[in-house]
């Protein structure tokens, strides 16, 4: 039965609906393909100017360092190999971004030990120079104005749930252990790169992308509280802001109303004893404080500074949070990866009840957060688009480009109207096409877009486990 979720709008179940909407998918299906068919100069010019914000090379000097192991025993990965980052060092550089690697999560101790065995569980087989083609990592002044001249360290992910798993003993899954460090891996790179210059920062970027994203959501206070409370140590730091990137998964049940995302977080929270925001886990019981884990309610006790990248209805949300991956080979699972495909009325008001739950959560997050849900929130259907350079230079919000709207966020003195400035969503479009409402979306280019600005993304940005 698909029923809304947070709405108590019942839809009658699918198989009964698609006989009953043959007639009028098929005359919308014919519309929509007129409409595509009218626009392919418009595409082909799209796709071309696409090529132009590839960035021609990786970022080459984010070399790869594995943490020290006699001085760090227990900053490990899921498999006991130790903890990593690829880092450029820059002599002298007073501005330092701290980078969460994304990758999904694992939900169980079976789907932890497979993932322990591959990129995002282990630190074996790295790259020794990161081939991340990135913007806010770019050292090309033209494209990144703000960081392009800040050392960097980009964290490995490899402990299943966003650097914040805390278990002291590994876990035995049959005949094989598993390790939970993600906040030691943590601790250990803050202490490796003190001595290297992080002592003498005066500016502080924390951000990271998708799993990344929520990683910068729920550590962000906890470093805070590091940085700004030891004087002796960061007694230059002047600023420290958080940019999280496609980090804000909501806890929402699938479109036919079943809690599968929040028992899966529920899991790895307990499996992982995740350290969780302390002021979050106050305002929850004992059994509910797996709810920590999710953004919308670490967000709201936060208070560093933070401006969100987001779409209200991020491909990967749609596809893993809110359509059920068993479905995949339904007219369902065409829509959720392009909405130009949701032909029937019913999913295209399934995808904009997505849209309009993120905006009401975030909302609600905003009212007690210093933030007050400052942030660049589109309606593309996007995962991690800050990291292209299209969405970075092009994408667009009354008027303002991201990239603008990034740069107005970090220059602004604290708690100003440039730092809590809110970049809103358009609504979608139920009654015609095209769906999207902002054309610098691109939908039809998507795939072309993360193509040729974030390769990496699809090594392992859209990993999904199920038991």
């Amino acid at each position: 039965e698909v029923l809304f979720p947070g709405s108590t709008k019942n839809m009658s179940t699918m198989p009964k609906i698609l006989p009953l909407l043959v007639t009028a998918a098929t005359v919308t299906l014919l519309v929509a393909v007129v409409y595509r068919q009218s626009q392919p100069q418009e595409l082909l010019r799209r796709k071309n100017k696409l090529k132009l914000y590839a960035p021609k090379t990786a970022t080459p000097k984010l070399k790869l360092e594995l943490l020290d192991e006699l001085k760090f025993p227990d900053a490990v990965c899921l498999d006991g190999t130790p903890g990593a980052v690829h880092a450029e060092i820059i002599d002298g550089a007073t501005g330092w971004i701290i980078y969460f690697e994304g990758g999904g999560w694992c939900y169980s101790e079976k789907s932890c030990l497979r993932r322990s065995k591959g990129y995002v569980g282990s630190s074996n087989n790295l790259d020794p120079v990161d081939k991340h083609r990135s913007t806010i990592l770019s050292a090309d002044c033209s494209l990144n104005p703000n960081f392009c001249k800040f050392s960097k360290v980009k964290l490995h992910y490899c402990d299943g749930n966003s650097f914040i798993s805390d278990v002291d003993e590994p876990v035995t899954v049959g005949n094989e252990k598993i390790f939970f460090r993600g906040r030691k891996i943590l601790d250990a790179v803050i202490e490796t790169f003190i001595p290297r210059g992080l002592n003498k920062a005066e500016e502080i970027l924390l951000t990271g992308c998708s799993a990344g994203g929520l990683a910068t959501i729920l550590n962000a206070d906890y470093l805070s509280d590091r940085f700004l409370s030891n004087k002796k140590v960061f007694g230059s730091l002047k600023k420290y802001k958080a940019l999280p990137i496609s980090g804000f998964f909501l806890n929402a049940n699938t479109v036919s109303n079943e809690p599968l995302y929040p028992e899966q977080i529920r899991t790895i929270y307990n499996l992982s004893k995740a350290k969780a925001p302390k002021k979050c886990l106050a305002n929850f019981g004992v059994e509910d404080q797996w709810k920590c884990n999710f953004a919308e309610n670490a967000y709201a006790t936060l208070t560093t500074p933070m401006f969100l990248i987001n779409s209200a209805i991020d491909r990967w949300q749609l596809n893993h949070i809110y359509y059920h991956a068993a479905q995949k080979n339904s007219s369902w699972s065409v829509c959720m990866r392009d909405i130009e495909n949701c032909t029937s009325t019913d999913q295209i008001e399934a995808v904009q009840h997505y849209e309009d739950l993120f905006k009401t959560t975030l909302a609600q997050s905003s009212v007690n957060n210093r933030n007050k849900g400052a942030g660049f929130i589109s309606s593309c259907v996007t995962h991690c688009e800050a990291e292209s350079s299209y969405y970075w230079s092009e994408l667009t919000i009354e008027g303002v480009a991201m990239r603008d709207a990034i740069t107005a966020w970090w220059r602004a003195d604290s708690a100003s109207p440039e730092e809590l400035r809110e970049f809103k969503p358009c609504a979608l479009n139920e009654t015609g096409f095209p769906r999207q409402c902002n054309d610098m979306c691109n939908p039809s280019g998507y795939k072309d877009v993360m193509l040729v600005s974030d390769g990496l993304n699809l090594r392992y940005d859209f990993l999904s486990e199920y038991d």
